[in-house]
């Protein structure tokens, strides 16, 4: 799903819909999901989608795009709970069945090279908030004078060079090293592909 700009709730849901389908979210979290003696207020399909809106965004309270997209109106309080309460497997579930190769040797040549996909994997750490759930779970890193300010989570992504299209991510909710992070991505590599990689 490429997006060079902001688009409406309703081509998102189109466009969203059609990228990652309501049927197969439900399904992830009839499998992964936390057990509930009634229906949510908000299905999991609209949740899943009103986060992607919300991130695209780029700022503002989860509850205006999950209300642009849903016409619910939910607390922020609300939403929150709910996102925290979901098991990170589901989230790494839904990457693994949206995230596939974009590029064509036809349309996108330079993505290639001698009829191989162009494939690039790296990682890096990213600053998290202070939140009590933070503090309870991770420690801070330790930089040349003292415990640095925030906690950092390690990612590693697998990236179509082409079109920068992830392939597949790995995401170190428990600390995990770069290496670590990086090495489970090695199977996602697509057949026929020209990797370039750092020292992960």
């Amino acid at each position: 799903m490429l997006i060079t700009a902001p688009l409406a709730p309703g081509d998102f849901q189109l466009r969203f819909q059609g990228f990652l389908p309501p049927d197969l979210v439900q399904a992830v979290f009839d499998a992964l999901g936390p057990a509930r003696r009634r229906p949510p207020k908000l299905p999991a399909p609209e949740l899943i989608a009103g986060l992607v809106f919300h991130f695209l965004a780029g700022q503002g309270k989860l509850s205006t795009p999950v209300q642009q997209l849903t016409g619910l109106d939910l607390s922020d309080a609300a939403l929150s709970e709910r996102r925290a309460a979901l098991p990170f497997m589901i989230f790494e579930e839904l990457l693994a069945l949206a995230l596939a190769p974009q590029a064509a040797p036809d349309l996108q040549p330079e993505a290639f090279y001698q009829g191989r996909r162009l494939c690039g994997l790296d990682g890096s750490s990213l600053p998290i908030a202070n939140t009590p759930q933070v503090k309870g779970r991770m420690t801070k890193a330790a930089s040349r004078r003292a415990k640095a300010a925030f906690a950092r989570v390690g990612v590693a992504v697998l990236v179509e060079l082409g079109l920068h299209n992830p392939l597949a991510a790995s995401v170190g909710v428990q600390g995990q090293s770069e290496m670590s992070l990086a090495a489970p991505l090695l199977a996602k590599l697509p057949e026929q592909s020209l990797l370039i990689a750092d020292r992960c």
